[in-house]
Parts: structure tokens; C-alpha cells; sequence
């Protein structure tokens, strides 16, 4: 229907949709300034501390209860979704009716500048980064194999919740944090110094995706470049998980897209060394880096060169980094040494354990092995000559909607953002789908298992979408066969 939509319906489409997400980023902020979500997240960091506190008190007298939290967090995050369905019907459909740059740039900044001077934040990542660079930059003591709670001592500990768990952040990550901890540290030791640090590098992360996002769809011509650049930049995931909670995840993201421009442009050197950055940020970009290295393997086994480079570059970036941080054999596997290994939360798995009544060893061996299921599935693709981006998408959307155990919003955007720009229709809307579903488990996250079918909604609509999506265009294209 879409395609018969005159350009006036399309601009009508677009500017509700821009006014749909002003007031849901406007109902989002008013939400974070009600407690107790001003003491959530924050280890009870005074709001005083942060410009943004005008609202606070007025606004006590509106949320007194957890409830009332959920249903205003739930309208809000409505309202962000619909307006950006809108906005990308708009500007794909009509080359003339998206933002100019300056636009685009301006109406990020107020969004930004709005959420990021909150006082709560949807998540307490931010208190371990501070931690971990601390321990690394302060105290000089490796956090790959250190447990916080071995510096209780340090002014910052009482912040941070995970005491006795090693970093799950690689060494990319560490090095960066201790360099933001010694900037930090030389004017003050204020901690929200710190939550505002990463959160302004979380941002920068944000605004990087977005650049490399329009070079990416600079191939396919300026609409669709527009289009990639502002379906980025306006996500309400990515843009609320590094201006809110200020995540990392945001600065993996740009190391990920800025291989996948690498691969497109046939730079396979350029490729393993943003791959490996990525991985030594975070873990999760681990199964690019094997997909890609089965498609070179596969396809050009012969470029001899190519594959020097590729492997040459993966392999220099991972040794250097892991030996400045090395302190024997466990340094390699602190990724694997957190709750997510042997917990599930806020995923399909939940629904299980209330089914069966517990969660053990027989379903984290199901799990697992779906994991196998799937990595075979991608590996396959990549052999019979898909992408291996596009087979690391489909990977990661059936391990994260079905596989995985331990799911937070933010793991959705690893995904959300490769498939937006360097994927098929059906994963693309799907990963819009889960960029809008993925939100709404800040709402349901109640520790009760028998609310646990809150999460087949919030994981079967994107399936939903991806199946309508691919039987639609298999059935387009046998009607014109």
C-alpha cells in the first residue's frame, strides 16, 4: 500500500511521526525523573548532581508505585515506536520528504541533550565501566581477573552491583576506561563526572554509526542514504541505551558497521582490524569474525593475499590488545565467568522455568545446543554464498529470540543496527520490530515468573514480521515468475 501513497500522505506520515517521538522522548524524560526510578540505577546518586533536576519533585506525587513506572515507561516506548514506523515509511518511500543534515543534526542534539541530562538511568552498566577503569587506571589492578569486591575500599564501590564478577569487557574497552578514569580523576572524583563521561562517549559511538551508516548507503544513492541514516539516528533503542544509560554497546556498533563498510569496499585489512576492535570491546561480535573468516576461507581461498591481511590484522589487533592485560591463561576466559552463564532472565527461558518449574542443567543444554543449531545455519549460508554479515544477522536473531537465556534491551543492538543498513527486507523490518518490542522489557521487568508470557509478545511479533515479510516477497516473486 505503501508504494500507491502520494508524496503529500508521505510527508503527512513523516511529520507524525516526528511529533509522535518529540512526545514520547518528552513522556520518556518525565518518566526518568519520577522515583523511585530516580533512585534506580544510580546506587542513590543524588539528583542534585545532575543538571536536569527542575521536574524531580513535582513529579514524586505522580509515581508512588512500580505500576504506575511500568505504564507511563509503557506509553512512552508506544509512542516511540509508532512515530519511528512512521518516520521510516516516510523518508523510504519519498526521496524529498526526510531531514536535510543540518536537520537531522539539530533534532538529535535536543533528543540527546534531553535524555542524557536525566537523572535515572535504565541501567547500572555505566557504575562497573567507572569501576573497572578505576581498578585499571587507579588502583593498577587487571579487572579481566580482579573482583570489585576486592577494592571495597575505594570510594566509588557502594555504586556497583555486579562486586563479584570480573569484567566481561575486553581489553579495547579497559584501556579506554582507565584513559577516561585518569581524565576524569584529574579535575575530580565525583561520580557523576564519571556516569556523564560514558555517557558522552556512548553518544560519540551513536553519532559514529550514523556517519558510517550514510557511507554504507551512499552506494545505493542519497535516498538511501537518508533513509539508513536516519532510521540509525532516530532508533529509539540505540539512541535511548547510549544517551540514557550510557552503553558501550554504541561504540561496538560503530567498530562493527565500519567493518561491514570495510567488507563492502573489499578492504578485508581494514575488516579484521575493526572485527577485532569490536571483539575487544565486547564478545558478541565474535561470530562476525568467524563467519567472515569461513566466507574467506570458502571464496577466496585463493587470494592469498587477502587473506594475509585479513588474518594478519585480526590476529595483531587481538595479541596486542589481551598482552597488555595479560595475567595468564583465565585472562582469556573472563567472558565466559559472568551470571549469563548460568542464569536466564528476561528471555523465552523465563516462560520455561515457570512451565517446568525450574531451570537447570537439561535447559541450559537445550540452549546450548540451539546456540550449535544456529551457528551451523549461519555457517551454511555463508558457504552456499550469503553475506556473511547478513548470515551474522540471522544468527544473532535466532539466538536472541530463541536461544539465549540472559537478554537486556541493550543486547538487541548489535543486531538492530547491522540489519537496518546491511540486510534483507524481512530481517530489517524485524529488527525494527525487536528495536520497539526489545524496549518494552524495561516495563515488564517483573521478577515473577508467572508473568513470564509478557515475553512471548515481545519476542514473537518480530518473528512475526520477519515470517510475514520473506513469505510475502516469496510469494511476489512467484507471481511475476
Amino acid at each position: 500500500m505503501e508504494h500507491h501513497l502520494g508524496l503529500s500522505q508521505l510527508r503527512r506520515r513523516y511529520v507524525v511521526g516526528l511529533v509522535l517521538m518529540a512526545l514520547g522522548y518528552l513522556a520518556l524524560h518525565v518518566v526518568l525523573h519520577m522515583r523511585p526510578m530516580t533512585n534506580f540505577a544510580t546506587g542513590g546518586l543524588s539528583i542534585a548532581a545532575y543538571p536536569s533536576t527542575v521536574l524531580a519533585d513535582s513529579l514524586n506525587s505522580l509515581a508512588r508505585t512500580q505500576s504506575a513506572i511500568a505504564a507511563a515507561m509503557f506509553f512512552s516506548f508506544s509512542l516511540l515506536g509508532v512515530g519511528y514506523v512512521l518516520i521510516g515509511q516516510g523518508i523510504k518511500r519519498g526521496e524529498t520528504v526526510g531531514p536535510s543534515g543540518a536537520g537531522l543534526v539539530l533534532a538529535l542534539f535536543a533528543i540527546v541533550a534531553l535524555l542524557s541530562l536525566t537523572p535515572a538511568m535504565l541501567s547500572g552498566d555505566v557504575h562497573s565501566y567507572t569501576f573497572y577503569g578505576r581498578m585499571a587506571g587507579i588502583h593498577g589492578v587487571n579487572p579481566l581477573v580482579a573482583l570489585p569486591s576486592e577494592l571495597s575500599g575505594d570510594p566509588h564501590y557502594s555504586y556497583v552491583y555486579w562486586v563479584d564478577t570480573v569484567s566481561v569487557y575486553g581489553p579495547a574497552w579497559i584501556w579506554l576506561s582507565s584513559a577516561l578514569t585518569l581524565l576524569v580523576n584529574f579535575f575530580t572524583d565525583t561520580h557523576a563526572v564519571y556516569v556523564s563521561g560514558y555517557k558522552a562517549v556512548a553518544i560519540v559511538g551513536h553519532l559514529a554509526c550514523i556517519v558510517i551508516a550514510g557511507k554504507i548507503g551512499e552506494r545505493h544513492g542519497p535516498a538511501r542514504t537518508r533513509f539508513y541514516q536516519v532510521m540509525i539516528a532516530a532508533n529509539p533503542l540505540l539512541l535511548i541505551e547510549s544517551s540514557v544509560s550510557g552503553h558501550n554497546d554504541s561504540l561496538l556498533l560503530a567498530f562493527l558497521l565500519a567493518a561491514y563498510l570495510a567488507h563492502l569496499r573489499r578492504r578485508h585489512l581494514w575488516v579484521g582490524l575493526c572485527l577485532a576492535t569490536a571483539i575487544c570491546i565486547k564478545m558478541y561480535a565474535l561470530p562476525f569474525l568467524g563467519l567472515y573468516s569461513v566466507y574467506l576461507l570458502v571464496h577466496h581461498v585463493r587470494d592469498k593475499r587477502e587473506l594475509m591481511a585479513f588474518f594478519g590484522s585480526a590476529i595483531s589487533v587481538t595479541v596486542v590488545l589481551y598482552a597488555t592485560c595479560w595475567s595468564g591463561a583465565e585472562t582469556l576466559w573472563h567472558w565466559a565467568s559472568g551470571p549469563s552463564t548460568a542464569l536466564q532472565i528476561n528471555s523465552i527461558w523465563t516462560l520455561v522455568e515457570h512451565l517446568s518449574g525450574s531451570y537447570g542443567a537439561t535447559h541450559r543444554a537445550v540452549a546450548l545446543a540451539l546456540v550449535l543449531v544456529f551457528a551451523i545455519v549461519a555457517v551454511v549460508m555463508v558457504i552456499r554464498g550469503s553475506d556473511p554479515f547478513r548470515a551474522g544477522c540471522t544468527f544473532c536473531f535466532l539466538q536472541l529470540v530463541a536461544a539465549s537465556p540472559w537478554i537486556w534491551p541493550w543486547n538487541f543492538s548489535l543486531f538492530v543496527a547491522l540489519a537496518i543498513v546491511g540486510t534483507s527486507a524481512a530481517l530489517r523490518r524485524s529488527a525494527i520490530a525487536l528495536s520497539i518490542t526489545g524496549l518494552m522489557l524495561y516495563p515488564s521487568m517483573i521478577y515473577d515468573p508467572a508473568k513470564a508470557w509478557l515475553f512471548i509478545p515481545i519476542y514473537g511479533i518480530p518473528v512475526l514480521v520477519y515470517a510475514l515479510t520473506h513469505l510475502s516477497k516469496r510469494r511476489a516473486a512467484g507471481v511475476s515468475g
